[in-house]
């Protein structure tokens, strides 16, 4: 334990040394020194830090951009009605920019393509049940003219009897 209070006795004198030096016979003066080189070693340890994220940094940049189809895919995602496949196509032609941007741009036109076809599917099973209702309308409608057809042949048929019955009758 006294080594240890040594130890601290010790380097406390070192740093009141350097201290010393530092502020030119003045410790308090040092003090200020110290901190100046402690902000000047934060602020290139924060350019090395953001040096070395510059893609990630890049990467949350250009996904806070939405890509320029997205706005058409969900009007019509809103709207319920097929997308224009032509301006469509010609909106997810790759983009101008660096690297970074035309991957994040590429992931994002995944993303629209899969919603655009999520939203294809929707509008082709709806077309399919809209469809197999009206057949099922069809049907029903053919099957009352046949019964109407029917019953206007069974009056006619009944009035003939009713005819030949008072004839012979």
């Amino acid at each position: 334990m006294e080594e240890a209070i040594g130890g601290l006795i010790f380097c406390g004198i070192i740093a009141g040394i350097f201290l010393n030096w530092l502020g030119g016979g003045d410790i308090g003066q040092g003090l200020v020194v110290l901190w100046h080189l402690f902000e000047i070693g934060f602020l290139i340890w924060v350019a090395y830090f953001l040096f070395s994220k510059r893609e990630t940094i890049a990467r949350w940049y250009y996904f806070l951009a939405p890509h320029p189809a997205t706005a058409m895919v969900e009007a019509s995602i809103e709207r319920g009605v097929e997308l224009d496949g032509q301006a469509f196509a010609d909106l997810m032609r790759p983009v101008p920019g660096g690297r970074i941007e035309k991957e994040v741009r590429a992931e994002q036109a995944r993303r629209l393509c899969e919603r655009a076809q999520q939203h294809a599917e929707r509008l082709r099973a709806e077309a399919d049940r809209v469809q197999e209702e009206a057949r099922r309308d069809r049907e029903f409608i053919t099957a009352q003219d046949d019964l109407v057809k029917a019953t206007v042949a069974h009056e006619r048929a009944k009035a003939r009897l009713d005819a030949l019955r008072q004839r012979v009758g």
